[in-house]
């Protein structure tokens, strides 16, 4: 009788166990089609308004403001990396594509490892999901509504804000943009 009283102990504690690893566990939305997400990116003292859109695997960032970088896209199709603005259009080389450092890069590979569902860490409450991951040893959360609409990413020192909040306006003159793209 002994020995059988901690095995019945032991095993209503892995079936406790077991209960509330599934608890905190979740299903992650398809987050592999189209997407377009409208918010506010800060990093250091530049913040943003941007919509960052995924059309058939084509990643696009377009800055709406503030005025330093107002029109300013940056556009990820597979390996190419081409920014545009006011007509002008630099592309990258596709074998540069892994040394460059970007908004869109940072934020587009957070969303990608989510996606795959693999090494990742989820956390559910009633009105939030977060996914924690680590995509090209960046630690980021990618935060989901109830509906599984993207409402905030951070990683890399980004916070894209996509809450639905007005974005912030500028606040400062001329602010250095290249330090952020390249």
């Amino acid at each position: 009788m002994r020995k059988i009283i901690p095995v019945i102990i032991l095993a209503s504690l892995s079936f406790t166990a077991a209960g509330c690893k599934q608890a905190d566990t979740a299903d992650i939305p398809d987050l592999t089609g189209d997407i377009s997400v409208k918010g506010s990116i800060t990093c250091n003292e530049l913040t943003a308004s941007a919509e960052l859109t995924r059309t058939e695997g084509v990643w696009t960032i377009e800055f709406t403001s503030p005025d330093s970088i107002k029109g300013l896209s940056v556009t990820i199709d597979g390996n190419a990396v081409k920014y545009s603005l006011d007509g002008i259009e630099y592309e990258y080389p596709a074998n540069s594509h892994k040394s460059l450092t970007t908004a869109v890069s940072v934020l587009t590979d957070c969303i990608a490892d989510a996606a795959d569902k693999e090494n990742i860490s989820v956390h559910k409450s009633t009105e939030k999901l977060i996914i924690s991951g680590s995509a090209d040893n960046v630690a980021y959360n990618l935060t989901l509504d109830a509906d599984g609409n993207i409402i905030g990413i951070s990683a890399g020192g980004y916070v894209f804000d996509c809450s639905g909040g007005e974005p912030t306006e500028e606040t400062s003159s001329a602010v250095d943009v290249a330090k952020y793209l390249k």
